[in-house]
């Protein structure tokens, strides 16, 4: 996925389920883990009519990416794509995949 004009790599650990947490570990493609250690970068799901349906997450870097944890609130509907902010001054991007691995 590209966002703010850098090409992010985002793996799901698992299936996101509604009620539970789930883990997520964003990469940066041709970019030092030093790099994307500073890089504010946010991470939620959402449902098919791009509503939020857990609370946005910081990632915090682990090895040589950035790990996410989010709980997608039960009974809010069906998380179907994952979204990543980045904010980095003017810059406040977003780019989203869809969670059946199905797109780009």
């Amino acid at each position: 996925m590209k966002v703010g004009g850098r090409e992010l790599r985002v793996a799901r650990f698992g299936e996101v389920v509604p009620g539970t947490e789930s883990a997520f570990e964003v990469h940066g493609v041709g970019m030092s883990t030093a790099e994307l250690g500073k890089m504010n970068i946010y991470l939620w799901v959402e449902d098919e009519g791009g509503n939020q349906l857990s609370a946005p997450a910081k990632g915090a870097l682990e090895g040589d990416g950035l790990h996410f944890h989010v709980s997608p609130r039960k009974g809010r509907g069906t998380p179907v794509r994952v979204v990543t902010r980045l904010r980095d001054g003017d810059l406040d991007e977003r780019g989203t995949l869809p969670l059946d691995g199905k797109g780009r």
